[in-house]
């Protein structure tokens, strides 16, 4: 079977993708090799440093629409203190295909992020809020049942708040 130039590129460049900076140069060659490209570097966007966070949370308020964003999977926002309310329902609304989510210690959030998850995230198969905000038992249960296809959920520092009926509506 004959693959098309695109297809073919694709298939490449989904081998490159775990490679360190291996894509980036990729996008500066032609505009086919860039529409290949771009979705894949979308698909997984992992903020490390303050700067690189602040910057991404700047573009999600300014309502800025990434081309790419219905390509992202995957966002990991980790150890950020303002990641409140409002940014978490920002993403879920800018990014409506995402099955990854990584918040661990990130602490300005509460129970309505995490229901506005649990509402807008229906493919979501990650969720990691470990030593995060001010979370309680609700918003606990509303992700396990409106989550359906979620296979981790990461729960670190709630020792006090997890319930027998979360685990159970988990499993």
């Amino acid at each position: 079977m004959a693959l098309a130039l695109p297809e073919l590129l694709k298939n490449v460049f989904n081998f490159l993708a775990n490679k360190d900076n291996a894509l980036y140069p990729t996008l500066l060659v032609s505009r086919l090799w860039s529409r290949c490209t771009g979705p894949i570097l979308w698909g997984r966007i992992k903020l490390i440093g303050e700067k690189e966070q602040e910057k991404f949370i700047k573009m999600i308020r300014i309502n800025s629409r990434p081309i790419f964003r219905h390509s992202v999977q995957c966002l990991i926002i980790t150890h950020h203190s303002y990641l409140s309310n409002e940014i978490i329902e920002k993403i879920v609304e800018v990014f409506p295909n995402i099955i990854h989510l990584d918040f661990e210690r990130s602490t300005s959030f509460d129970d309505t992020a995490l229901i506005k998850i649990s509402q807008k995230c229906d493919k979501l198969q990650f969720l990691d809020i470990g030593f995060g905000g001010d979370i309680t038992s609700k918003s606990f249960c509303e992700i396990a049942w409106s989550c359906n296809g979620l296979k981790h959920l990461g729960i670190s520092g709630y020792r006090n708040r997890v319930t027998d009926s979360i685990i159970y509506a988990q499993i």
